[in-house]
């Protein structure tokens, strides 16, 4: 992998450091980097993005092309994600605002889609719904069919 760290490694480093609340800029700037090659290289799987995008959110440090590249990479594997990946990662991405432009935009598009799909299969619970719509409200990525029907299962 980049620098010879393997992905998973990578993704482990990311979260101790977000876990100890190690707030280090440039530290974060080259996990981020390292990240962006690693998922280039399909070496990183839904759970480690997972932990990626938390582990930067927690730390608060907010990597645009990282996100971008999050974002392309979760919007053809929406439908393997579990309802609580989902979760996750829109709130997580929610968090990080407009960093990633159309990307972003894009991907809550692409997910809000699933949600419904999801939601028609009884798959989003109460408190998953009102994250959902949350996350959906801070992006911007709402209208009335997903506020009605997320607010059956809240």
């Amino acid at each position: 992998g980049p620098g010879g760290t393997s992905a998973l490694d990578t993704v482990l480093i990311a979260d101790a450091l977000a876990r100890l609340q190690v707030r280090d800029e440039n530290l974060f700037k080259t996990l981020a980097i390292a990240l962006r090659l690693h998922l280039e290289a399909d070496e990183l799987g839904i759970r480690e993005v997972r932990h990626t995008v938390t582990a930067f959110m927690t730390s608060g440090f907010m990597d645009a092309q990282l996100f971008s590249s999050v974002c392309n990479f979760l919007i053809s594997r929406l439908a393997a994600c579990q309802a609580g990946d989902l979760v996750a990662f829109a709130f997580a991405l929610a968090r990080a605002g407009g960093t990633t432009g159309e990307t972003h935009t894009h991907f809550f598009e692409e997910l809000k889609q699933e949600v419904f799909e999801r939601h028609r299969n009884g798959q989003i619970a109460g408190r998953d719904a009102a994250s959902l719509l949350y996350s959906f409200s801070l992006v911007g990525v709402i209208d009335f069919e997903l506020v009605d029907s997320l607010a059956e299962a809240v």
